[in-house]
């Protein structure tokens, strides 16, 4: 019997999101990196549930490490997407997390203030488009994307955007970038 050749494993990449929106968001990212043939990555997803970014970098920080002992190996790759729009109210929270990011090598993907401003900046001539507010950002959103309701999923995405419109909206936000780049989803 003729053996198989043995398939290298994919990259794990993890990522712990604030959100359902989040979520729907990174798998997006997924399905495009999977598109790419080059490209053998996994995402562990971890949904983490709103509250304050602290809160969440807790619990995805242990959700990692859990993560990594059960499959004796470590994530090529980790991620957290967050909104920025509460990173001003206790500094110390904001300190105690970026200790978190730092420590447990996160790519912070901070949303400023909030997805709605980031996925705006996915399309044309609103790269550069920075709403003030959560509730602005929105209202911008829903010029462009008139069907958009929370949360959205990968599909959705899919039938809005592109690569680039990916590398549009990394114009304004280095923690995209960042972590498009380090995947290799973005040159």
């Amino acid at each position: 019997m003729a053996r198989r050749p043995s398939r290298k494993p994919r990259k794990a990449v993890f990522v712990a999101c604030e959100g359902e929106s989040e979520r729907g968001y990174v798998s997006f990212l997924h399905q495009i990196a999977n598109a790419q043939s080059t490209l053998d990555l996994h995402f562990d997803i971890k949904l983490c549930r709103g509250g304050n970014h602290l809160a969440i970098l807790e619990q995805a920080e242990k959700t990692a490490i859990k993560r990594e002992q059960k499959h004796s190996r470590k994530f090529w790759k980790k991620a957290v997407f967050l909104d920025a729009d509460l990173r001003a109210e206790n500094l110390l929270k904001t300190q105690k997390a970026d200790r978190i990011i730092e420590r447990s090598e996160f790519i912070p993907v901070w949303s400023n203030p909030c997805l709605e401003a980031l996925l705006l900046n996915h399309f044309p001539r609103c790269e550069n488009l920075k709403p003030p507010t959560s509730n602005l950002a929105e209202q911008e959103l829903k010029r462009h994307w008139k069907d958009y309701n929370k949360p959205i999923t990968a599909s959705e995405c899919l039938s809005k955007f592109d690569i680039p419109d990916l590398e549009r909206a990394t114009r304004n936000n280095s923690g995209l970038l960042r972590f498009l780049k380090e995947i290799g989803l973005i040159k």
